[in-house]
C-alpha cells in the first residue's frame, strides 16, 4: 500500500539530503506544512509531506515519527524499523 503522511525534520536535513539515502520506497514530497506545529519543538523545523509505498493506508495525513536503522555491513541501506504515529 502507499500513504502520504508527514514527518518533522530540520529545514537544513530537507535542503542538503541526498535523496538516495532514504529508505527504498520513501519520496519527499517537496510539501512543506504551511502550519507551525514544530515551532515549539525544533528551531527551523518543520513538517514534511512524504510518500511511503509500504506504509499501510490508515497513515494517510498523520504526523509520523519514523525510526530507522541500517541493513547490511558494507553498502549498508537505511530501512524503517518503525512507523510511530504523533498525531
Amino acid at each position: 500500500m502507499t500513504a502520504r503522511y508527514w514527518v518533522l525534520a530540520s529545514d537544513e536535513l530537507i535542503e542538503t539530503m541526498d535523496p538516495s539515502l532514504l529508505p527504498d520506497g520513501i519520496r519527499l514530497t517537496g510539501i512543506r506544512a504551511d502550519w507551525d506545529p514544530a515551532a515549539h519543538l525544533l528551531e527551523r523545523s518543520h513538517w514534511y509531506l512524504v510518500t511511503d509505498d509500504e506504509a499501510p493506508k490508515d497513515l494517510d495525513g498523520r504526523q509520523v515519527e519514523l525510526v530507522l536503522g541500517r541493513r547490511g555491513r558494507e553498502g549498508a541501506r537505511s530501512v524503517i524499523i518503525e512507523r510511530r504515529v504523533v498525531a
